[in-house]
């Protein structure tokens, strides 16, 4: 979709974003059949509609009407196909996996593409159609670059390396075919669907939902793949969202009508190691690891030492391991009420208005070997003690370097407080006015938007209350 709406007068596309009208990342709004599709986490797309099963795109840049909001250079909305009288189906599959890693195929190379689409449409009964596509899409080299094919054989480690003996042979050659980055995999399967009823000629129901799952390794893209050569277990990242979109149009008579909307989103995204899950604390556990077949640790929580060659250039160790864990999720919750009436001929009113409640989730640990080190000790053996549950969270917070809303220091939800979820709010009424004259309209209106961040600060900025001995803001201040 990014693409299509590349080709718009005053926009571009550079890394996968769009820049209208000079716009800087994300300053674009996206909505799907009217439902808020954009993350303020991230500021980016939340939810992606599969290219057969777009109806209708728009794009709105520059300075468009009251009705619109909630971005700065452009605002994008989608609407998804729907069902008919008849039955259909289609099915489309794209390819360019004729070749292997490294090998070309008709003089070009091959990147493992492979994209398969099956849709979906018709009859329930009488007054209810649905539409439904589903996609199959692979990447087996995501980050497609130009690669000079080379190979290093019996590489040794050089004076910089931290063992005793020098010049110990690395764990095997150090080969990159070409254009071709291993383990550079990306696996996206997704669907979306409508379903509609008529329950007359005045009132309609629509129900869309989308749902979606990425999932690919970290630390395959150039030039920190090339570090990771050796090293057998990279950190895995997944990406979950879903929309469920419900709308219901009412045709009051020949002028007037009325649409209401609910809708629900959600995006997980979660970065870990595949062995141990979600049970970060035995990523750098010697013992954990060992058990697994993975040894060489240099003590109980520090990971194998890497191997320096070719002046200080780093490979990591085959049994090295990812040191953080980090997942996060943003959910919510929208509605929206908008009302036209053709009061003339040439007069047209629209007034409404919407509302997007977020609830906010963060956990990242950066240091997992430092964690352990200081609950543990060294040697795994000296349990580290507190005075009490606050003083827990504060210490071991900074010695692993845990950042978390919405969960607690050892990654459980937490639903209150001052590490309950963020819930940010927007909030927007308008009213806009269509004026035409021969051939001048005149589009006059008014909107307004409250943003509210829920982010915490101090009741007193000036003197905030402070625990000296944690170094730490007075919570229940």
């Amino acid at each position: 979709m990014q693409n299509i709406l590349a080709l718009s007068a005053g926009t571009v596309q550079q890394n996968g974003n769009l820049h209208i009208r000079g716009g800087r990342d994300g300053e674009v709004a996206y909505f799907v059949d009217g439902a808020t599709a954009i993350n303020p986490f991230n500021n980016a797309e939340n939810v992606g509609v599969i290219q057969e099963a777009i109806e209708e795109m728009q794009l709105q840049s520059g300075g468009y009407t009251a009705e619109f909001g909630g971005a700065n250079s452009g605002v994008v909305r989608t609407t998804v196909k729907t069902g008919g009288q008849d039955f259909h189906m289609g099915l489309d599959y794209r390819t360019d996996d004729f070749a292997k890693p490294g090998e070309q195929f008709l003089n070009t190379s091959s990147f493992g593409f492979r994209n398969g689409v099956l849709t979906l449409s018709g009859p329930v009964m009488s007054k209810m159609k649905f539409f439904v596509a589903g996609q199959h899409n692979y990447f087996r080299n995501r980050s497609q670059r130009f690669i000079e094919p080379f190979r290093f054989d019996s590489l040794k480690t050089d004076p910089n390396d931290g063992r005793t003996v020098k010049g110990i042979p690395l764990p095997g050659s150090v080969v990159y075919e070409e254009n071709a980055l291993p383990r550079n995999y990306r696996l996206d399967n997704s669907f979306n669907g409508t379903l509609t009823y008529d329950l007359s000629s005045a009132l309609k129901f629509r129900l869309t939902g989308t749902y979606g799952k990425v999932e690919n390794l970290a630390g395959t893209t150039w030039p920190g793949a090339l570090a990771n050569t050796f090293q057998l277990r990279l950190p895995k990242q997944e990406t979950t969202n879903i929309l469920g979109n419900f709308k219901i149009t009412h045709v009051l008579n020949p002028t007037t009508f009325y649409e209401a909307a609910v809708s629900y989103s959600n995006r997980d995204f979660k970065q870990f190691d595949e062995g141990f899950g979600d049970n970060y604390q035995l990523y750098r556990d010697s013992t954990a690891n060992a058990n697994a077949g993975y040894g060489d640790f240099l003590t109980r929580y520090e990971a194998p030492r890497g191997y320096s060659t070719i002046n200080a250039f780093t490979f990591n160790h085959p049994n090295n391991i990812t040191n953080g864990y980090f997942k996060d999720s943003q959910a919510n919750l929208g509605a929206s009420l908008d009302f036209t009436s053709q009061v003339s001929k040439r007069w047209e009113i629209k007034v409404g208005g919407r509302l997007d409640r977020w609830t906010m989730r963060q956990f990242n640990v950066n240091d997992i070997s430092a964690l352990l080190t200081y609950l543990y000790g060294k040697d795994g053996k000296t349990v580290r003690t507190f005075a009490d549950e606050l003083e827990r969270k504060v210490r071991i917070a900074r010695a692993g370097a845990i950042n978390a809303f919405g969960y607690d220091s050892d990654g459980n939800k937490v639903n209150s407080g001052a590490d309950g979820p963020r819930h940010p709010l927007f909030a927007a009424f308008y009213v806009q006015n269509k004026l035409e004259y021969r051939d001048l309209v005149v589009n006059l209106g008014m909107r307004y938007e409250r943003i509210g961040t829920d982010a915490l600060a101090p009741t007193n900025l000036e003197n905030p209350a402070f625990n000296e001995d944690l170094n730490y803001v007075d919570e229940s201040q």
